[in-house]
C-alpha cells in the first residue's frame, strides 16, 4: 500500500456531506495554511487536500480577493491573510458570555495560581477551540495551557471527556472510536467507565495526558441539553497535584452548573 503524503491533512472520519463544497474547500485550505504550511502553491496545496487543482486555484482567487488570503510578490505561494487578523479579534469582542466567563472564574485563577482555560466545540462532532484563557500574572513565560485559537481532539484528555461525557455512551464512543482507529475493545471499555466516573464527579482529571509534566481538571457547561462550553484548570504537575485536584474538582463542577443556569437565563431574556 502507497503512503499517504507527508503532508496530506487528516480528516475527521465523521465528515458530513457538506451542502456547499467550496466553502468546505475554503476552510480548509485556511486550516492547511495555519497549521501545516505556512506558504504553499497550489499545487501542493490541491495535492494535501486532495481536490482538483483547478477549483482549488479558484477558491484561492476568491480567498485572495477578500484578503483572507495573501499572494506572496514574485512567487506562486500562498499565505494567510490580514483580513484574518480582523476577523478574529472581532470574533473575541463579540463573544456574549466572555465578560461573564472571566467575572465568575477569576477569583479561582487567583486563588489557584493556575490557568483556566475555555474551549467550545466544533461543529465536526471531533474536536473543540481553545476561545479564551484566564492567567494569573507572571505566567506567560511558563503556561502550560494550550493558547487561544488551538484546536483539541475531543480524545484531549480532561477538556475532551468532560464534553464527551454530556453525550450518551453509544454516540461518545463511536466519536472516539473514529477518532482513534486503533481503539481496542479493552479501550472502548475504558472509555466508558472514564465517562460514567466523569458523570458522577461532575468533572474529568487529566493527569500527564495531555503533556507529560501537566495536570489539568475540566468541567463541561450545557446549554439547551447540549455541551456548549468546557472549563478547565490546568497546571505544572508540582502546582496541580492529584490532592489538588480532589479540592478544585467540585468546585469547578459546581462553578460551571452555576454558569449554565446564568446562561440560560441570559437566553430567555
Amino acid at each position: 500500500m502507497t503512503a499517504p503524503p507527508k503532508d496530506k491533512i487528516e480528516h475527521p472520519a465523521i465528515e458530513p456531506a457538506l451542502p456547499s463544497p467550496a466553502v468546505g474547500t475554503a476552510i480548509r485550505i485556511l486550516d492547511y495554511l495555519s497549521k501545516q504550511k505556512p506558504r504553499a502553491g497550489v499545487s501542493e496545496i490541491a495535492r494535501a487536500l486532495c481536490v482538483n487543482k483547478s477549483s482549488c486555484f479558484n477558491v484561492l482567487l476568491t480567498l485572495v480577493h477578500f484578503g483572507v488570503v495573501s499572494k506572496l510578490p514574485g512567487v506562486a505561494q500562498y499565505q494567510l491573510g490580514p483580513r484574518l487578523a480582523e476577523l478574529g479579534g472581532a470574533a473575541r469582542r463579540q463573544y456574549s458570555h466572555r465578560d461573564a466567563l472571566r467575572r465568575h472564574f477569576s477569583d479561582l485563577v487567583a486563588e489557584t495560581r493556575l490557568v483556566c482555560v475555555i474551549g467550545q466545540p466544533l461543529g465536526d462532532d471531533a474536536s473543540f477551540v481553545i476561545i479564551d484563557q484566564i492567567a494569573p500574572p507572571g505566567m506567560r513565560s511558563r503556561n502550560p495551557a494550550p493558547p487561544v485559537g488551538a484546536v483539541v481532539p475531543l480524545t484531549g484528555p480532561a477538556l475532551g471527556r468532560a464534553l464527551l461525557s454530556c453525550l450518551d455512551d453509544e454516540e461518545a464512543v463511536d466519536i472516539v472510536r473514529h477518532l482513534t482507529p486503533q481503539l481496542t475493545g479493552a479501550d472502548e471499555l475504558t472509555v466508558r467507565g472514564e465517562l460514567a466516573l466523569v458523570r458522577q464527579c461532575g468533572y474529568a482529571v487529566s493527569l500527564e495526558h495531555y503533556q507529560k509534566g501537566v495536570n489539568a481538571v475540566a468541567a463541561a457547561i450545557e446549554q439547551a441539553g447540549e455541551a456548549y462550553l468546557v472549563v478547565g484548570v490546568v497546571g505544572h504537575a508540582r502546582d496541580l497535584t492529584a490532592r489538588r485536584i480532589e479540592e478544585i474538582g467540585p468546585r469547578l463542577a459546581a462553578r460551571a452548573r452555576e454558569l449554565r443556569g446564568t446562561l440560560q437565563l441570559a437566553a430567555e431574556e
